[in-house]
């Protein structure tokens, strides 16, 4: 089948200048559509570049009661960092829950949400979303036989539904998702860090970015049940600014509101990955990057960044990256 198109990133760059007089370069991606074999596209499309989010301690997340989403929400309502859950469909319950997974905590579970990348991703299908991810004009694509048609005794012609993603595989690779375990932190009595966190404490950075959490009694394995975690996020959305504002609704999310990031492990990703792509699209190459982004509700704690010295802003990334 023929590709739809194809997308070209181009970065904008502008230049930050510190207190102390350094420089640093920051960068946004803009998507150029090249080559498109069904037309252009139409006036009411939506696009955003996208990263893979990290898979560490999702289980945990999944088990925080919505009961504490909402206290934390509460505790943030008199301050300049209010946050709000963002109500999603629950597909398998059909009823409205609090989000939790995804840039805009659009997906309730993880179970909904693997279902979802592997339809949106992949284009297979499951219980979950039955249907392929075919526009109607890709006719190829909505003509040519999937296995999800092919079923029941008529093979391809049959009435009966087989997903491409059985029940038990789904079953299993959200387990698995569930299962992966957060890194140990390091260095975390270095004196360096120890400042890093008081700064970190001082810009009220931990308001969004919460510390610590506990999980419910319903938990994916009794173990992480009852448990205290610390995934420095509160899981809700908050209104980021125009800089990093895609215009893309997602259920309650407006385009300007994005979910906390865990920063659990992010000292690690260089590591695993090889490279540092940070917050929804990759833009930022660093954390020094990625807090310098933050506006909206975040702006000051940007603008405080800004205003410490070098020391004070290394002792800040080395406590972040220690997490």
């Amino acid at each position: 089948m023929p590709a739809e198109g194809q997308a070209v990133i181009r970065y904008r760059e502008k230049e930050i200048v510190f207190a102390d007089g350094e420089k640093k370069m920051l960068r946004s991606p803009k998507i150029e559509m090249q080559n498109l074999q069904f037309g252009d596209l139409g006036p009411e499309t939506m696009m955003s570049v996208r990263v893979a989010q990290q898979l560490v301690g999702l289980g945990l997340l999944e088990a925080v009661p919505e009961s504490a989403m909402l206290a934390t929400a509460k505790s943030q309502q008199k301050t300049a960092f209010a946050g709000r859950p963002n109500y999603v469909w629950d597909i398998e319950n059909e009823r409205k829950v609090i989000g939790r997974f995804g840039w805009k905590a659009n997906q309730p579970t993880l179970r909904q949400q693997t279902a979802a990348a592997f339809n949106g991703d992949i284009g297979a299908t499951s219980f979950l979303f039955p249907e392929k991810n075919c526009p109607p004009i890709q006719t190829q694509c909505v003509e040519l036989p999937s296995a999800s048609k092919c079923g029941g005794q008529g093979g391809c012609t049959g009435n009966a539904f087989r997903p491409e993603v059985s029940p038990s595989r789904l079953t299993n690779i959200t387990f698995y998702l569930q299962t992966l375990t957060v890194p140990a932190r390091r260095s975390a009595g270095d004196p360096e860090v120890k400042r890093g966190e008081s700064i970190f404490t001082a810009l009220q950075c931990g308001v969004c970015h919460v510390p610590e959490l506990q999980t419910g009694p319903k938990a994916f394995i009794p173990a992480a049940a009852n448990v205290t975690i610390h995934p420095y996020t509160d899981l809700l959305l908050h209104d980021m600014g125009d800089e990093l504002a895609d215009g893309r609704p997602d259920f309650e999310a407006s385009g300007r509101e994005w979910r906390t990031a865990p920063l659990w492990g992010v000292g690690l990703i260089p590591i695993v990955n090889g490279k540092v792509f940070l917050l929804h699209d990759g833009r930022a190459r660093d954390v020094a990057e990625a807090i310098l982004w933050h506006g909206g509700q975040a702006q000051a704690a940007s603008e405080a960044f800004i205003s410490l010295s070098k020391a004070e802003r290394d002792a800040l990334v080395k406590f972040v990256e220690s997490l």
